[in-house]
């Protein structure tokens, strides 16, 4: 059952003056592959009214899933719609050039294997001329559709791609922008104007961190004093993961939301928390 793996982790009540009704606002569910969180945004990109992460201590299956989807009343109020963001690892990011030579199903069963019975999903990623498409357990997709009134689905590579303008992702000297969430890391790489990498890595240690910010670095020959890193989600101020990073790169800085949260209390949670949050606004 899901209530044996799953602990809440962190939750904020945006207190907004006046107050939305749910008719106004996005319901957004995150389902990665240790973690579930769900917030709910404005139709104008940039007032949040909730925002709750959970962890899981074993990897989430479809049926863990449905199970948060089901028993959750916060999910049935009257959004106007929802958009639910995957972090799937049945995932492929190709050329728009690439990804007309094959269908999508041949693509992921290439890659991935027919393992089980799922749902295609595309991501246009317009600015980079790139497509990334994902496969969805169909339990997932189908109660989904049955509890939502208009639901649609994304996938975290797709927002943290669009979520950077490629007219500032020039710099030949690079920009690797790294989101914490709890277990994992999302690592995306933008040199001379390209895109170099999008992709999940599991993390326990601070070891594991170094590990793949040195080899991302060493692969694409990333000077270290040189490179820019942007870091932001579920990562404290003075945590030894922000810590060991400062080590091996000399501009580490956290990235706030570019949006205006004057209703936050950043003297209470760090605004890099919510930068994740509006990244959704990129290309849904």
């Amino acid at each position: 059952m899901l209530l044996d793996i799953i602990q809440p982790i962190f939750s904020y009540q945006n207190k907004v003056d006046p107050i939305l009704p749910e008719s106004s606002l996005t319901l957004y569910i995150e389902i990665g592959q240790y973690h579930l969180a769900h917030f709910a945004l404005s139709s104008s990109g940039d007032v949040f009214t909730n925002y709750s992460l959970y962890k899981t201590t074993d990897q989430l299956n479809a049926d863990s899933v449905v199970e948060f989807l089901q028993d959750s009343t916060l999910f049935q109020k009257p959004y106007a719609k929802q958009v639910i963001v995957h972090h799937s690892s049945e995932v492929v990011l190709m050329p728009n050039d690439i990804y007309a030579l094959a269908p999508e199903k041949i693509i992921l069963d290439t890659v991935h294997g027919d393992k089980i019975e799922y749902k295609i999903f595309r991501d246009e990623i317009d600015q980079w001329n790139m497509v990334n498409v994902f496969e969805v357990d169909v339990k997932i997709t189908e109660t989904s559709s049955k509890l939502f009134s208009s639901v649609s689905h994304t996938h975290i590579n797709s927002l943290a791609i669009n979520a950077v303008d490629r007219n500032n992702a020039k710099a030949e000297n690079g920009l690797i922008n790294i989101i914490f969430y709890p277990s994992s890391i999302h690592l995306s790489v933008f040199m001379g104007n390209a895109l170099k990498l999008s992709q999940t890595y599991f993390y326990e240690t601070k070891d594991d961190i170094c590990y793949y910010l040195l080899s991302v670095m060493d692969t694409y020959q990333l000077d270290n004093e040189k490179v820019s890193m942007r870091v932001s989600g579920f990562i404290q101020n003075d945590s030894i993961f922000m810590g060991a990073i400062k080590e091996h790169v000399l501009d580490a800085q956290f990235s706030i939301p570019a949006v205006h949260l004057n209703t936050l209390d950043d003297s209470k949670f760090p605004l890099h928390y919510f930068t994740p949050l509006f990244l959704t606004t990129q290309c849904v």
